[in-house]
């Protein structure tokens, strides 16, 4: 096992393969950056890299205002897997980031938003052991650490700059110097990562991270591996969920999710199931199924756009003042209502088609309504 082999240094390891270990953290950057549209300040971002131990080649970062959690930490590392194209598209940058891949195994410090449950069992799910740092060994996660160091020659001589600390800064203002969005500085940092970092030498390497990440896989004549798919692959990094299936599907936070595939399972008597969900998106739950596969169950409220749970759930406490809302044997009574006019609607279908009673012979022999048919074609449009 990887834990097993890079546990017995505790100082430093020794690598002999790209995306054998995978370092991730974050920091502060020391910069801030205002509001493209007003120029108002906003603060300092935070900033999270993902670092190859073996090329020191950057496998991924993320900037944002978003506290460090779980869900930082997972786009994180989806975007330290993943081909580098659209990426590079998206912000507008024309250089190369030919670093992708599954690693072997992933090392973090052993903060609550680095060791969350759902990012160790999404690890688990495709065979990548989680190594978390010892207590009283912060120097077995420097390489992440030194990178940091490393990209504040970027950053320091940004306008806006808070500099490592106020002696540094002097008398420089930040605030009134500051004038880069959070998009520029995502531009930015890519660009140093791509056409400066990869390719300067590095000082424990003798060479630039890009040449030794690349020579490995030129020698190799292979790939880094890849999942088979990229959006399944970040849904087993989502938080999960274990819940009992109802007659009215399943209840997660004030709202009802229901499908076909969901009724089927608890017909053919699963009792409950556990669901992968994205907390900056209400509309869908994943349950998990068969081999590792997520059925997407819909949210049987609708709406126009994505929200995230935490603003449905601002939105459903303002509406408790309205003394008409609906309760939950409300809705469970207008589900099974709902179900049973269904299926007796579809049970009078079928038996038509059977019988052929929809239309009946005159005396005659020429097709005429039936007396239900009659009756309906008398309704004028404005008494329904």
């Amino acid at each position: 096992m990887a834990r097993e082999k890079f546990e017995i240094i505790h100082d430093h390891y020794t690598i002999e393969r790209p995306l054998a270990v995978m370092q991730i953290d974050h920091t502060k950057l020391d910069a801030m950056v205002v509001d493209p549209n007003t120029g108002t300040v906003i603060g300092r971002p935070n900033l999270t890299f993902c670092i190859d131990v073996y090329s020191r080649v950057i496998c991924g970062f993320l900037i944002g205002f978003e506290p460090p959690s779980a869900k930082t930490l997972m786009r994180a590392f989806s975007l330290a897997v993943r081909p580098k194209t659209d990426l590079l598209e998206a912000l507008q940058v024309t250089t190369r980031w030919p670093v992708f891949g599954i690693p072997e195994a992933v090392h973090t410090d052993n903060g609550s938003d680095l060791t969350s449950h759902a990012f160790s069992s999404g690890l688990a799910n495709f065979g990548i052991t989680h190594i978390k740092r010892p207590i009283g060994h912060p120097n077995w996660g420097g390489h992440v650490e030194r990178l940091f160091r490393t990209h504040n020659s970027l950053i320091h001589n940004l306008p806006g700059t808070t500099r490592s600390n106020i002696s540094e800064r002097g008398s420089r203002d930040p605030k009134k110097q500051a004038c880069l969005s959070l998009d520029d500085m995502r531009r930015l940092v890519a660009s140093y990562i791509c056409d400066v970092y990869h390719k300067a030498d590095h000082s424990s390497l003798g060479e630039p991270p890009l040449r030794r990440w690349q020579r490995y896989w030129d020698q190799l004549g292979e790939q880094p591996r890849l999942p088979n798919d990229l959006e399944a692959f970040d849904r087993h990094f989502l938080p999960f969920e274990t819940r009992k299936i109802a007659e009215y599907g399943l209840r997660f936070k004030y709202l009802y999710y229901r499908s076909k595939a969901l009724q089927k399972m608890r017909d053919c008597g699963v009792k409950s199931v556990r669901f992968k969900f994205d907390p900056d998106d209400v509309r869908q739950i994943y349950v998990e199924g068969n081999y590792g596969a997520f059925e997407v169950v819909p949210c049987e409220k609708r709406f126009h756009g994505p929200i995230s749970f935490a603003e449905h759930e601002i939105l459903r406490d303002r509406a408790d003042t309205n003394t008409n809302r609906w309760s939950d044997a409300d809705l469970l009574q207008h589900y099974q209502l709902r179900d049973e006019i269904v299926e007796k609607a579809q049970l009078r279908k079928r038996t038509h088609k059977k019988t052929g009673h929809g239309m009946r012979k005159s005396s005659t022999g020429a097709l005429r309504p039936s007396a239900l048919n009659i009756m309906g074609s008398g309704v004028k449009r404005h008494d329904v």
